[in-house]
């Protein structure tokens, strides 16, 4: 039905103004998943000091999804910190000492920095990162714990070891694997005894003790001069991804193949080695993974002709860049204001990258980003709006560190939210082929700045937009269950605190324009102005 308003001495004509009920167009799109937390599809959570920041996820097969990172108390200090939630997005109160889906763990009362954890076939939790001794230095840490979060009294001394592997080592464990029934950590030390060097250690997986069987004491020096930032099991070895350290390739994005014992694999690449083409003058892996059996996918950043940029790779089994994919072998796009840090594939070859990208209108906070590329390496038009996904976690800084892909094609994000004035943990599940109601049969996609999905078998659009950034009041929400009845619900603060208001009742939904819709509210005075590919990105007051 055409509808049009009076016009008055204030008013401009507004273009060809339309009503359309919204359940009257569909189309499918990715959204967040109104089954996890409530509905909300994202959740978060603080350990009660000040910063908490991400450093890993796991999801369980039962579904329960881990969240690992640093926790910094008010003194300064920062210990192990895990975090459980139900595979509803709702914390798990059987986890952890005080039923609070919550554990913590101090070694030396120094800093203690989480790097990265492995879930054993029994159920239990291992967390590999360094602790600062009483003398400043920092040492190899290891926690393992029970399927409940209370540390296993069989490992180590108490469930925590520690290990000085380098002689004032300043080792930093990167990333880590559990192969026949031992522990294998790779990470850099820049001590007297291994300076600038990639080490591969290994570790009794029964009571944590280091295995002198293997390398010299149980360190091995690996033939690969590199900074690692991430490794993926590849054909009975390792790929590890990360920045090389050598020579006239230092700065450049590389992966190394290593053998299962640690060797460098001379199949691959040129000694093992595989770079970045020779236009980008510097880069750095950050994520990495396999497609198929073979095919080796990276994730990063850096610069080329100039330019920041970041980068999605291919490389083949034998090392060399990919030509099926994006023509040359990599995907690039402007990295000035985003990073990538994890990525996963899927056996059909389709990649998704997650990692952060400056908000639009404000150069000061970032949004979570996640890239879906086809096999073929370009960017999947049925994702988001060009390949591109982004989610406001909150109104400030918003950086995602990991991510999980599930059989049925959904994906779980995690990362860091700074939430008032401290950073934590975040988490969000995106839902695959969520069916939405639009006024536009010309919309092609939703950024998700505005939040389509359905509930309750009724057509709904969210709509946020920041009203009051002194007072933090921001993301207001309009519900469209119907198009005769208009409801109101205010979207909650990632642990609780809901600072947030609605708009005034909304009575008409109007397509301005190609790009716009026109929100009517009821107390005369307020239109929201909603690009149907950006979200609400203004208020008019009149």
């Amino acid at each position: 039905m055409a509808r049009t308003r009076k016009k008055t001495a204030k008013q401009t004509t507004r273009p060809t103004l339309r009503v359309e009920a919204l359940e009257q167009r569909e189309l499918f799109a990715v959204g967040l998943d109104p089954t996890f937390n409530y509905g909300w599809g994202i959740t978060g959570t603080d350990f009660g000091g000040t910063n908490d920041y991400l450093k890993d996820m796991n999801v369980q097969p039962d579904g329960k999804v881990l969240l690992v990172g640093s926790s910094h108390l008010v003194s300064g200090e920062s210990n192990f910190a895990i975090a459980r939630f139900e595979s509803n997005g709702t914390l798990d109160t059987s986890f952890g000492e005080d039923g609070g889906g919550h554990t913590v763990t101090d070694f030396a009362g120094g800093d203690d920095l989480p790097s990265f954890s492995i879930l054993q076939d029994d159920g239990k939790v291992l967390v590999v990162g360094r602790s600062q001794t009483d003398e400043g230095v920092f040492v190899v840490a290891i926690a393992r714990y029970h399927a409940n979060g209370l540390l296993d009294a069989t490992f180590g001394d108490s469930g925590k070891a520690t290990y000085d592997v380098a002689g004032g080592s300043q080792m930093n464990p990167k990333v880590g694997f559990i192969a026949d029934d031992k522990l294998i950590v790779f990470g850099n030390s820049t001590s007297n005894s291994f300076p600038k060097s990639t080490l591969m250690v290994r570790f009794n997986l029964s009571d944590g003790s280091i295995d002198g069987s293997f390398g010299s004491g149980g360190i091995k020096v690996l033939n690969a001069s590199m900074d690692v930032y991430s490794a993926v099991a590849h054909v009975g070895g390792y790929v590890l991804g990360g920045i090389s350290a050598d020579g006239t390739l230092e700065g450049r994005g590389m992966i190394a193949k290593l053998t299962g014992n640690g060797n460098i694999d001379t199949s691959f690449g040129t000694n093992g080695i595989a770079v970045l083409p020779g236009q980008w003058q510097s880069g750095w892996i950050t994520g990495v993974t396999v497609v198929g059996n073979d095919k080796i996918v990276a994730v990063g950043n850096g610069e080329t002709n100039g330019n920041d940029k970041v980068f999605v790779a291919r490389w083949l089994a034998n090392g060399a860049l990919d030509p099926t994919f994006n023509l040359d072998g990599v995907y690039d796009s402007d990295g000035e204001h985003a990073t990538l840090s994890g990525v996963t594939a899927s056996l059909n070859g389709t990649v998704v990258a997650v990692g952060s990208v400056m908000k639009s209108d404000s150069i000061h906070s970032q949004d979570f980003l996640a890239l879906r590329l086809t096999e073929s390496g370009t960017p999947d038009p049925t994702f988001g709006v060009d390949g591109r996904v982004t989610i406001a976690m909150t109104n400030k800084q918003d950086t995602a560190k990991s991510i999980h892909s599930y059989a049925n094609g959904n994906l779980l994000i995690g990362g860091t939210s700074l939430s008032g004035a401290d950073y934590d943990l975040s988490l969000a599940r995106l839902k695959n082929n969520i069916k939405v109601a639009v006024p536009h049969s010309g919309v092609g996609g939703l950024r998700l700045d505005s939040w389509p999905f359905t509930r309750e078998d009724h057509p709904i659009l969210d709509l946020f937009t920041q009203l009051d950034p002194v007072a933090a009041s921001y993301r207001p929400l309009l519900w469209f269950p119907t198009p005769s009845v208009t409801q109101q619900r205010t979207r909650p603060s990632l642990h609780g605190r809901d600072n947030r208001r609605s708009l005034a009742d909304a009575r008409d939904v109007f397509f301005e324009n190609e790009s716009s819709l026109l929100i009517a509210c009821s107390d005369g005075v307020t239109d929201a102005v909603v690009p149907t590919t950006r979200g609400i990105r203004r208020i008019n007051h009149r």
